[in-house]
């Protein structure tokens, strides 16, 4: 009886979310920089869901190289609420053609 009690128990507290991986959008601007477009989250099994749509002035966007774009991608996830618990994933980045 104890084991049952055990493994159920044990059960109940290794419950981890599924797998994700972010994704990070992002073009080269004229002088070379980065700039991160949007950001979006593939769950295990399930289709490509947007998180973020950023804004095409904004500076805070820019960076130099892809360490940076990762970063700016898990600080975004950890502001979302409905996605902030996947902000360790890790995170994917994807250059779009202009």
């Amino acid at each position: 009886m104890g084991d049952r009690a055990a493994r159920y128990s044990l059960a109940k507290t290794e419950k981890k979310p599924a797998n994700a991986v972010l994704v990070a959008y992002v073009i080269r601007t004229p002088k070379g920089k980065i700039r991160l477009k949007r950001i979006g989250i593939r769950l295990h099994g399930q289709k490509e869901q947007q998180i973020a749509e950023l804004p095409p002035t904004d500076p805070r966007y820019v960076f130099e190289n892809d360490y940076k774009v990762r970063k700016a991608t898990h600080d975004e996830i950890k502001r979302s609420a409905q996605f902030s618990r996947f902000h360790e994933s890790s995170a994917r980045v994807v250059y779009d053609e202009v």
